[in-house]
């Protein structure tokens, strides 16, 4: 079974209306496996709260119950742990938040969806797709 984790950055594609990006989620078979990972529902709770709409909130929850929401556990953290030192010994870090949403989605074996594509093929073995080009 087909399993993809959307970045932050495509999520708000998709909620702001984003022709490409939705209709490629909606391409696919029901039974394909749509994720977002804990950290991601921070990062986009932090921007609408902020933001301060009712009806962003309310766009974002029904969006958040239409998808798998995949939580950190002792794996996905070990995992984490490896790929910074990886980054780290090269001299390529990325943020604390990328590398626990790379990590997510190495351990789920699920595929990355996100526009920031540069900034996470840095990580070996991370399958990665962008739905916005």
């Amino acid at each position: 079974m087909n399993s993809f984790t959307l970045d932050t950055d495509i999520v708000i594609e998709i909620l702001r209306g984003n022709e490409t990006a939705v209709n490629k989620m909606e391409s696919f078979p029901q039974e394909t496996l749509i994720n977002i990972t804990g950290l991601t529902v921070y990062e986009l709770y932090k921007g609408v709260l902020y933001i301060g709409s009712k009806k962003l909130e309310d766009d974002l929850v029904n969006f958040i119950q239409s998808v798998e929401v995949l939580q950190l556990d002792s794996y996905i953290e070990r995992k984490a742990g490896e790929i910074y030192a990886y980054l780290k010994k090269k001299g390529e870090i990325i943020s604390d938040a990328d590398i626990l949403i790379a990590a997510t989605v190495l351990v789920n074996d699920s595929v990355l969806v996100t526009n920031n594509v540069e900034h996470f093929k840095r990580i070996k073995g991370l399958k990665i797709e962008n739905w916005i080009q």
